[in-house]
């Protein structure tokens, strides 16, 4: 019936122009093999066609065509079709050239400028067998510009093989739209997987309503699997930029199971961390005083890491709870000089009214003397004023100048005179004399009253510059 080429050109003609009766169409399906010769453009007219029975002629045809480039052809004319019909038959036709050729075709389409060809690609793709099994084809399209894209790849990739893109999920999981965010953490939360509590920590103070209601659930029922573990990833939370993490993380650690074991833990990461960051996460623990004060009492009756001791002395100066004052008056002798300095201002910053006398009495010992001033300053108390008069003179220069800014800060007239006979004795040391004569104008102008000629004096013949004053490089010049 078709042994020329000419005949089944006629043929696919007449077929085309619907001049075809179905007997002889019947008759035809039974001999398509011979049609081994045609080309795509030959069968064009086939796809979005009405008639079944010749569509169906037509892809008996193609599934026979030897055309070397057939794949290539199909894809041309299935990236310029417009019909949604006729793209239907194309993509069908497209799948029994076998799944190699047309991923092959649709990794060339998911990169084209043309959103259409790209959003056309994804249809094909998506109706292939095992899709998601292409990594490299779901993230170029998981990354497409276009959010019609990226965003129904991503909703097939959490419906059927979300585990298979967990990094993928999780990092858009702080996505900028709350829609693409929620899917995400949905889909990691279905997961049950403890390495996705990190995310959960770090997203549940940011989201709202049920989200974060699952968020939370979540997190807990990590918590109860294996508290340890958690521990660590909520103290470590504690380190985020973000203030409302921070704010979260102490939330979830003041309801650990085991506070003491949480407690030790927050101060070993604040051991670990910058001096700024460990400020951070204290600020925060400030806000719950009453129940970290009596935690970091116990510690100090257990604990004999110095590094961990030193670290609740540095809670204590945001705590400022007075609970803990016995604790630091005790570590006034510790032999750590550290220890010795810390709790020294610690005591200073809760203004203990018990540690004033012993403080005082530190202000004769020379390894503890300058933070004993220290502390004392925070006070701003006028009782101080006579025993920073009395060391005064006998200080070495770094006491004075820093007991020189203990009394300017108690403010008070009454000390001028003994200050101005400080500067007038042969008792300060170096730099001393000058901040002393610069300390008592600034307070004579605080308290309105008048600059004694002789400081004004002192101070003019310190101020002036003379080749004396410039550095010495130790050059032997000729």
């Amino acid at each position: 019936m078709f042994e020329s080429p000419k005949s089944r050109r006629e043929f696919l003609a007449a077929l085309q122009a619907g001049r075809i009766s179905a007997q002889v169409l019947q008759k035809a399906m039974g001999e398509t093999a011979a049609f081994a010769d045609a080309k795509v453009t030959d069968l064009a007219w086939s796809f979005g066609n009405p008639n079944e029975e010749y569509k169906k002629f037509a892809f008996a045809v193609l599934g026979v065509i030897t055309e070397e480039d057939k794949a290539d052809r199909l894809f041309n004319l299935y990236q310029r079709e417009r019909r949604p019909e006729a793209e239907k038959d194309l993509a069908r036709a497209l799948a029994a050239c076998g799944s190699q050729a047309v991923l092959s075709q649709l990794s060339k389409m998911v990169n084209n400028k043309d959103v259409n060809t790209r959003r056309k690609a994804l249809t094909m793709f998506l109706g292939q067998e095992g899709w998601f099994k292409h990594r490299n084809m779901v993230m170029t399209l998981m990354e497409d510009p276009k959010a019609e894209i990226s965003e129904t790849i991503l909703r097939q990739v959490v419906k059927t093989a979300p585990k298979a893109y967990a990094g993928q999920l999780r990092h858009l999981s702080g996505h900028a739209k709350p829609e693409i965010r929620a899917l995400c953490l949905q889909a990691l939360i279905g997961m049950n997987r403890i390495d996705n509590a990190d995310i959960f920590i770090r997203r549940m103070p940011r989201e709202e309503g049920e989200l974060r209601k699952a968020l939370y659930g979540a997190v807990v029922a990590f918590i109860k699997a294996d508290t340890k573990a958690m521990t660590e990833k909520i103290v470590g939370a504690l380190g985020e930029a973000a203030p409302e993490v921070r704010q979260g993380a102490m939330s979830l650690l003041v309801k650990m199971p085991d506070q003491p074991g949480t407690f030790k833990q927050m101060l070993t990461f604040c051991g670990s961390v910058s001096a700024m960051m460990r400020d951070q996460v204290f600020s925060e623990m400030a806000k719950q005083a009453d129940g970290f004060a009596d935690l970091a009492i116990n510690l100090f009756k257990t604990e004999k890491d110095p590094a961990l001791r030193l670290q609740v002395l540095h809670l204590a100066k945001f705590l400022k709870h007075p609970k803990l004052a016995p604790i630091f008056l005790h570590e006034m002798k510790n032999p750590d000089w550290m220890v010795r300095y810390t709790a020294m201002q610690v005591l200073g910053e809760m203004k203990a009214a018990q540690a004033l006398s012993p403080l005082v009495e530190q202000m004769s010992n020379p390894e503890s003397a300058m933070g004993a001033i220290e502390a004392l300053d925070k006070y701003r108390d006028m009782r101080l004023a006579k025993p920073f008069l009395a060391r005064l003179p006998k200080a070495p220069e770094s006491e004075q100048l820093a007991l020189l800014k203990a009394l300017e800060n108690l403010g008070d007239a009454r000390l001028l005179q003994p200050m101005h006979q400080f500067l007038d004795s042969p008792a300060p040391k170096g730099k001393a004399k000058k901040v002393a004569a610069e300390t008592l104008i600034r307070m004579c102008e605080a308290t309105n009253t008048a600059v004694p000629p002789r400081i004004k004096e002192i101070h003019d013949q310190l101020a002036e510059k003379t080749i004396e004053d410039l550095p010495d490089l130790g050059l032997k010049l000729v």
